[in-house]
């Protein structure tokens, strides 16, 4: 928080008074009223504790406290809210009047030190206003001693101490965090071509577009020349790195307009990655300066991590995605159908979409891992849109062959990221209008735990999907992820059981107790069940006894490429 004394002199000024002594809180309201009534704005905590926790919600412009709180010493609080972050003038009251208590207390953080006995409204008014003052200087100093003058970013000298304080909290921690280096390639050839003025108003664009990409908490700084630095925290593995270092390269590879003359440029992206707190700061800044020098020896335009193994994972992830957008791009994606069958009847009931894809030479990939490098792009409605054409031209061939006098209901995932964005049921009614599918006869699949989240918010999905003729059906249904007052409200028109339940339910008592409660649950909200995974007799035996309504495995179909129409 800046000190907004100066900034703006209509607003009152806000106080948190920290003291156990209650008529020492009104004798200082009085004080500060009779001088300038509007000009403060006083609150009152009577203990450390209390008074920390209004100091992290109220956010106030000065702290008064006093030295004496309870049990507690006055002079570890100033050093604790000064170690928090409040960047405000702290000002110690005391009812002693020791000279080298006032020196410990300026080493504590405090701006000025009052004798209760001395302090008057015109001394106290005097030291709020100077304290205020004093601080705005300070952290205007700071400001510029920690900014790079070109870019707003932070410099290289903030950065080391950013760095330094994740290194010791990670330490205590054990969280993960990482820390990306990227330059821009080639751009010394922007400043021969063009001067200095183009270069530095393409470096300006790219602190603001390296702050549209990462989040408020994310440090970014300029680290020198062409060359920035980024820390990450909150991350749970690898790809989350990977993920946000790729929105970089693909943002800062978008033109620059710079004076109306385009200015193309891209950048190599360095990372590393710490999972339990094991590197040692001297050498954090060498192993990702190593990781971006990989990406440049590697062609430049690229991402690389200093660890092999996560370096070899995300080149398996970049050959996936440009797999899955070139099979998108020339309409060459693949997908199978598997049939839903009831477990009574064995007709078939409806049939799922699945996604297949192989590397060229035969290999095959799996779906997920297709899906897992689309998710962040339109790549992911592109398979979508492609998975819905092909249940369109299934159906049509299911009519003229006679597989099923009823039309079957046809499966397509949703994928969670598609569901977070907010603009979701614009996007499938779209595509839904567009592919052909019978009327009443579409199904999207979504996980549990992408509908356990947000019980508002699922509830408005499903209900946005029922309006564009679709049902909803739960996917992965059984791991415990939505409760069972969340189910119940959510208007659902089938559960699938997870198939690692239905593979266990053989061997493991408690995979067979929770399928038969999950089955006895359904029965009482009238949703019909699909058991998923089923390949033994064994397993389709118990199913039927328990009451499961359908099917869907190896068992009653294996998957069936579709071939192109």
């Amino acid at each position: 928080m800046m000190p907004n004394e100066m900034a703006d002199r209509n607003k009152p000024i806000d106080i948190l008074f920290i003291d156990d002594d209650y008529e020492d809180f009104l004798l200082t309201e009085a004080m500060l009223s009779s001088k300038a009534r509007k000009d403060f704005r006083l609150k009152w905590a009577e203990s450390a504790e209390s008074g920390f926790d209004a100091l992290q919600k109220t956010n106030p412009d000065v702290c008064l406290v006093d030295y004496r709180l309870g049990p507690d010493d006055g002079l570890e609080f100033v050093r604790r809210i000064v170690e928090s972050g409040f960047d405000g003038p702290v000002i110690l009251l005391t009812g002693m009047n020791d000279d080298a208590l006032d020196r410990a207390a300026l080493g504590a953080g405090a701006v000025d030190f009052l004798a209760k006995r001395d302090v008057n409204a015109t001394m106290l008014t005097r030291a709020i206003r100077f304290g205020l003052r004093q601080k705005h200087k300070e952290l205007e100093l700071t400001r510029q001693a920690t900014t790079d003058t070109l870019t707003g970013l932070r410099n290289r000298a903030a950065f080391d101490r950013e760095l330094e304080r994740t290194v010791a909290s990670n330490r205590r921690s054990g969280n993960a965090f990482g820390l990306i280096f990227l330059d821009l390639d080639h751009f010394k050839a922007i400043n021969d071509s063009l001067g200095h003025d183009a270069g530095d108003a393409v470096l300006i664009e790219v602190g603001k577009r390296l702050e549209a990409c990462c989040r408020d908490s994310d440090v970014i700084a300029r680290w020198g020349g062409d060359e920035f630095a980024i820390i990450f925290e909150g991350v749970d593995c690898p790809s989350d790195a990977a993920l946000l270092a790729d929105r970089i390269r693909l943002s800062i590879a978008e033109p620059f307009d710079v004076g109306g003359a385009v200015i193309n440029t891209t950048s190599s992206v360095g990372i590393l990655f710490s999972e339990a707190g094991n590197r040692d700061f001297d050498n954090l800044v060498r192993l990702a300066d190593q990781a971006l020098y990989s990406a440049k020896e590697a062609g430049r335009n690229r991402i690389a991590f200093f660890d092999d193994l996560m370096n070899d994972a995300l080149l398996r992830r970049s050959r996936v995605h440009a797999l899955a957008a070139a099979a998108v791009a020339g309409n060459r994606i693949a997908f199978a159908t598997q049939p839903v069958v009831s477990i009574g009847r064995h007709s078939v009931e409806g049939m799922e979409v699945l996604l297949r894809l192989n590397d060229g030479a035969g290999v095959k990939i799996a779906a997920g891992d297709a899906i897992a490098v689309a998710i962040n792009s339109d790549l992911i409605w592109d398979m979508t849109r492609l998975a819905l054409k092909t249940a369109a031209d299934v159906q049509a061939r299911a009519g003229m062959t006679g597989i099923s006098d009823a039309k079957p209901f046809i499966g397509i995932n949703l994928a969670d990221r598609q569901l977070a964005r907010a603009d979701v049921l614009d996007r499938l009614e779209v595509l839904v209008k567009s592919c052909g599918v019978a009327d009443g006869t579409l199904e999207f699949d979504i996980s549990e735990a992408a509908l356990a989240r947000d019980a508002d918010r699922a509830q408005w999905i499903i209900e946005g999907i029922h309006r564009l003729g679709a049902r909803v059906s739960m996917d992965d249904f059984g791991l415990g992820d939505v409760p069972l007052t969340h189910l119940a409200r959510l208007p659902l028109d089938r559960l699938k059981i997870d198939r690692s339940l239905v593979r266990d339910v053989v061997q493991s008592p408690s995979s067979r107790a929770i399928c038969e409660s999950v089955l006895r649950l359904s029965r009482s909200l009238f949703i019909p069940t699909v058991a998923v995974g089923v390949e033994t007799e064994v397993e389709a035996r118990f199913f039927r006894a328990a009451g499961c309504d359908m099917m869907q495995g190896d068992l009653s179909g294996p998957p069936v490429l579709v071939q192109a129409s």
